[in-house]
């Protein structure tokens, strides 16, 4: 059975080979941020983020996805292409696409559309599991944003109501914005 410490290592080395620039997202950012690990409930599911102009270099993206398929890993793209994920036996990672807008930016997750102001995803690079990752230099205030009071531990109910959904981006507070990208 494959590992997912393993597979999360595999990953992050491949995504920097092709350099690829991602972050983790999600479940796999908040098992890092609280628990220095992964979630025990989220095992078999790592999460992350790719930045949207990475797509347009069509030859890197073919690579890696090559290179992917050659480890045994299977591809699955899904969501018009915003959202792909990568099987290795029984454990997978979701590459969401984070799409860049003028002001801010858009992920899709499931049916629902999230935006977040621009510099929210800086990323700075840690060690993690053994292995080089990015996190979003902001990862509290997204993990605020998307499940409210993160730092306690729930086993359901997920999810902050009050979230920035692309409908209502305008009302987002910018006060982490530093400076905004031409």
């Amino acid at each position: 059975m494959l590992k997912t410490s393993e597979y999360f290592n595999t990953l992050c080395k491949l995504l920097d080979k092709h350099h690829i620039r991602y972050c983790v997202a999600f479940g796999t950012l908040l098992g890092i941020v609280r628990e220095n690990g992964f979630l025990k409930h989220d095992l078999k599911d790592l999460d992350f983020m790719i930045y949207d102009r990475i797509w347009l270099d069509c030859k890197r993206w073919a690579d890696f996805l090559l290179e992917a398929k050659s480890l045994g890993i299977t591809i699955e793209c899904v969501a018009d292409a915003r959202y792909f994920c990568l099987w290795k036996g029984d454990v997978h990672a979701d590459f969401h696409l984070l799409e860049d807008r003028i002001d801010h930016y858009c992920v899709t997750v499931t049916s629902k559309r999230y935006a977040f102001p621009r510099n929210i995803y800086e990323i700075n690079k840690i060690e993690f599991n053994g292995t080089t990752t990015y996190v979003p230099r902001y990862a509290e205030d997204i993990l605020t944003l998307l499940y409210g009071d993160w730092r306690e531990k729930k086993t359901s109910g997920w999810g902050n109501p009050n979230a920035n959904f692309v409908d209502n981006y305008e009302k987002i507070e910018y006060k982490y914005i530093i400076s905004v990208e031409k």
